[in-house]
């Protein structure tokens, strides 16, 4: 039996932030919108989890899957003040002092305008603040 792709997808299209690999020696590409997809994934669990459980688990995956040292999510409210940050990576001495979440400033301040951030150095981002 093959797989049929889902409609709309472009078959062996790599996912246009990379290509993920398998626990073998196989590339898997993700194709079309694959991140749409992760998140649909995700969200469809979170109805039977905790939110603050299903965003720690995103984060460590979505680090683990883009290969990134660090992760984070930032979750605003509808003024854009942020209500829920969620790390992961990140040394015990700085994690203690984001104990509480982040003001909107610097380049968590771009969120908002730009939407997500994938950056690949922080401290080169032209809002960065220290």
């Amino acid at each position: 039996m093959t797989a049929v792709p889902a409609p709309g997808r472009q078959v062996g299209a790599p996912f246009e932030h990379g290509v993920l690999t398998e626990a073998g020696t196989h590339p898997a590409a993700l194709t079309g919108d694959g991140l749409t997809d992760l998140m649909q994934a995700i969200l469809s669990v979170a109805g039977e989890l905790e939110l603050s459980a299903v965003l720690e688990r995103f984060v460590q995956v979505s680090a683990e899957l883009t290969g990134a040292r660090f992760g984070a999510i930032n979750v605003l409210d509808n003024r854009g003040a942020s209500t829920t940050f969620v790390y992961t990576g990140v040394p015990t001495a700085i994690a203690r002092m984001l104990a509480r979440p982040p003001h909107a400033q610097g380049v968590l301040g771009q969120i908002p305008d730009e939407g997500a951030l994938r950056l690949t150095d922080l401290t080169k981002h032209p809002a960065f603040r220290g």
